[in-house]
């Protein structure tokens, strides 16, 4: 089993809500990375953003997408896919940034319990994340 955390903040860096979600497949590394960015693209488009710019602590991922790297492996379908949900969005960007900034999403990917399926919160943030909120923020302001 798998999970991902997803963050979506606006401009100005509020959280407008959080999402851990469990899978029940198990995937090396790169392709929990991307396999975490397209949950996190399909979220954000059914909660109607339209200008958004991802962030991932997986730099050869983010790298990878930016130049639509061809291949035919799981990892290439996997950002053939990445690259097809960008057209659910006006604007749409890529941006790699250091674990250190990434704790909450990172911390979402472990909420227990172990249960498939996902828990999204819009406000009333988890105890255990809301000092890792003000603090991924800080770190990726500066």
């Amino acid at each position: 089993m798998i999970g991902v955390g997803v963050v979506a903040r606006d401009a100005e860096g509020k959280t407008l809500w959080c999402a851990s979600v469990k899978l029940g497949i198990k995937l090396e590394p790169k392709l929990t990375e991307s396999k975490a960015i397209l949950i996190g693209m399909e979220l954000a488009a059914e909660m109607g953003h339209d200008r958004v710019v991802f962030e991932s602590d997986c730099e050869p991922v983010v790298c990878a997408i930016k130049k639509k790297a061809p291949g035919c492996s799981s990892f290439h379908l996997l950002l053939d896919d990445i690259v097809v949900a960008t057209n659910r969005f006006s604007d749409c960007s890529w941006s790699w940034i250091h674990r250190d900034g990434n704790k909450v999403a990172h911390e979402l990917a472990h909420v227990p319990p172990l249960v498939l399926g996902r828990k999204i919160w819009y406000s009333d943030f988890p105890d255990f994340l809301c000092n890792l909120l003000n603090s991924d923020l800080q770190l990726n302001v500066n």
